[in-house]
């Protein structure tokens, strides 16, 4: 990439993965109940919105959380503001237990009071869709549901402990898919498996079931002592086929790709209590972006799975706000760029402005479905040539190591300058980052990098550090908040490349 002028005109965005971005996120069905979230690892578990007595968790199209109480749906953005999408129509009591989005934006919830399912509208219109036939009509069931490829509602329900399975089309027609193998005789949670079938734990059985679209039941993964306690979930993570089951009373079980292995991950903690649904997803940051004048920013959104799958991405400035990047008709200036790739597809767009005076300099914070891959690609034109990097997205981390070089190019004699970005993920929190700098041979560098404190959602970049001028080595960094970062090291004004931010 050629840089204008005498000064270095950073473009920085993500670097290759150095963390696993899936997050976890969980509600608990208490009166003093949360939406709460988990880094991978579930070392990091932090509290996004308090909300009473939750059943069921979705995403919709735009990366938001959608959260059902037993009458009410709930959306919250990813950094917790918390707004009423619609309540359930006055009379029969109704349990609101689950939800899921479909792609034209509806949000699609089943009933286990009414044993029905019902269509609510973006605009909050609610309509009961079909009732669905149950053992005992008294009795509330466990009950969940995903939109299928095809745009039918899947209902997996265990009313009077029998598990059975509905397909119903938005039209409201109902047919029951006839469940044969392995018994099962509960229902928690109803996720796609990757290739094609679905997956649900049952706390009865102490088992994780596999069940394929035409009703065949196997059993996935079974543990008389560890399956237990009121599993709720699953959650998988695609990237390493890995599930977790967090249990109502609040520890975390990890079951190995093939169902052979299972362990606690998280034992029980105070936000970890009373869970009640659970969803994987992609959380990270593309930590600077710049668009507008010479500038353009492309946006690659891959889906590696086989449903379509939503992601967001939203903008922030360097105090944290809400900041409007220009994109193409018909999406136009927003703040949060967003949309659905079909299965096992794509989409590109690019942002520019080339009328613009100067550009604009921002951060993007993704909220994403897990099998979702968001990588950006910078270009800048000078001199009528276009030059272009690409780089992928930061999963955050609370500490990290990277190499700097601010020495010469000996070939030419122009200097190297070494520049990073921070972006801090927490939407409450200022960043307090620390920064220690040693030479090539591990002499500490004093007041190697100053930094600011980085506010709620802030940003900062820079590439000056007159305390490096010379000298290679590296600069390792903490931070009390989870942070997203990228380096890059540039020769002169001209030629750049990034650099390894090593997690720590």
């Amino acid at each position: 990439m050629k840089l204008f002028g005498s000064a270095l005109i950073l473009f920085l965005a993500g670097l290759p993965l150095a963390a696993d971005p899936i997050a976890y996120v969980m509600v608990s069905s208490s009166p003093t109940g949360a939406l709460i979230r988990a880094s991978s690892d579930w070392s990091s578990i932090n509290t996004i919105a308090p909300i009473a007595n939750a059943l069921g968790l979705g995403k919709d199209l735009s990366g938001n959380y959608l959260v059902t109480t037993a009458s009410t749906l709930l959306r919250v953005t990813p950094t917790g503001t918390v707004t009423t999408v619609a309540t359930a129509p006055a009379g029969p009591a109704t349990g609101w237990i689950a939800v899921a989005a479909d792609s034209l934006g509806n949000f699609i919830v089943v009933d286990n009071v009414q044993h029905a399912v019902w269509r609510i509208s973006p605009a909050g219109n609610v309509v009961k869709v079909a009732n669905y036939p149950v053992v005992d009509a008294s009795v509330n069931e466990d009950a969940y549901i995903l939109v299928n490829a095809s745009g039918n509602y899947l209902v997996l329900e265990d009313n009077v402990v029998t598990v059975q399975m509905y397909s119903i089309t938005p039209a409201g027609n109902v047919t029951m898919i006839g469940l044969s193998g392995a018994s099962a005789t509960s229902v928690s949670g109803l996720i796609p498996d990757g290739t094609g079938n679905y997956l649900f734990a049952s706390f009865r059985d102490d088992s994780v079931f596999r069940v394929t679209p035409a009703g065949v039941v196997t059993v996935f993964a079974h543990d008389g002592t560890q399956i237990c306690c009121n599993v709720i979930g699953p959650a998988r993570n695609p990237n390493t086929g890995e599930l977790f089951l967090p249990t109502n009373g609040g520890s975390v079980l990890r079951v190995n790709p093939n169902g052979t292995f299972v362990n606690t991950v998280a034992p029980s903690g105070p936000l970890l209590n009373n869970l009640q649904s659970v969803v994987a997803e992609t959380y990270g940051a593309l930590p600077h972006l710049t668009v507008g004048n010479v500038w353009t920013t492309g946006f690659f959104v891959v889906n590696i799975g086989d449903l379509p799958a939503q992601f967001s991405v939203s903008f922030y400035d360097n105090s944290g706000a809400l900041v409007a990047i220009p994109f193409p008709t018909p999406i136009g200036t927003v703040s949060t760029y967003q949309g659905t790739v079909p299965a096992n597809g794509m989409t590109y767009v690019e942002a520019s402005n080339p009328s613009a005076p100067g550009p604009v300099s921002a951060w993007g914070l993704i909220s994403s479905d897990p099998n979702i891959t968001i990588q950006a690609l910078f270009r800048r034109q000078t001199d009528g040539t276009y030059y272009e990097a690409a780089v992928g997205a930061s999963a955050g981390s609370f500490a990290f190591t990277l190499p700097f070089d601010a020495t010469t190019f000996a070939p030419t004699g122009e200097p190297l300058y070494t520049g990073f970005a921070l972006a801090n993920l927490d939407p409450v929190n200022s960043a307090t980052v620390s920064c220690t700098g040693a030479d090539q041979n591990g002499v500490a560098i004093s007041n190697a990098v100053p930094l600011p404190i980085i506010g709620p959602l802030g940003h900062y970049a820079n590439y000056l550090f007159p305390a490096l001028t010379g000298l290679r080595g590296t600069l390792t960094c903490s931070s009390n908040t989870k942070i997203g970062a990228l380096a890059l090291r540039a020769i002169g004004n001209a030629t750049i490349s990034t650099l390894p931010v090593i997690v720590q």
